[in-house]
């Protein structure tokens, strides 16, 4: 069974962690928390796939990872499992529209590129 754990992309400074998320959060009341500029639309929660690259980095929910014969992708959460979203690929017979199962290729040599909030330009380069 995987260890459960997330990281979370504060969207206000536009960086990884929450020091103050739990302060935060005491400090707004219940009626607040409904409200859409609270502190709890402010973080996206990405959650750890069990998996690491070659280099012993975590693999998360929204990482770039490179793997070899497929190329470019995006780690995704999608119908209750991790799945490989394509971004680019320079082999001809690779359907980029398919999403393709996490564990299926988790055997495989994953390298961290980066990820989808922090290297938005790979996005746009790879369209």
């Amino acid at each position: 069974m995987r260890e459960i754990k997330f990281r979370v992309w504060d969207t206000k400074h536009s960086r990884f962690g929450v020091e103050n998320y739990y302060q935060d959060a005491m400090m707004i009341g219940a009626d607040d928390i409904l409200e859409p500029d609270n502190c709890l639309e402010r973080y996206v929660w990405l959650q750890y796939t069990g998996i690491y690259d070659v280099e012993g980095m975590e693999i998360y929910e929204g990482d770039l990872v490179y793997y070899g014969y497929i190329g470019l992708c995006v780690v995704v959460f999608n119908e209750g499992c991790f799945r490989l979203k394509v971004i680019s690929t320079t082999k001809k017979d690779v359907n980029k529209d398919k999403l393709r199962n996490f564990e299926d290729y988790s055997k495989g040599a994953f390298l961290i590129q980066g990820n989808i909030y922090e290297n938005k330009s790979m996005l746009e380069e790879a369209a």
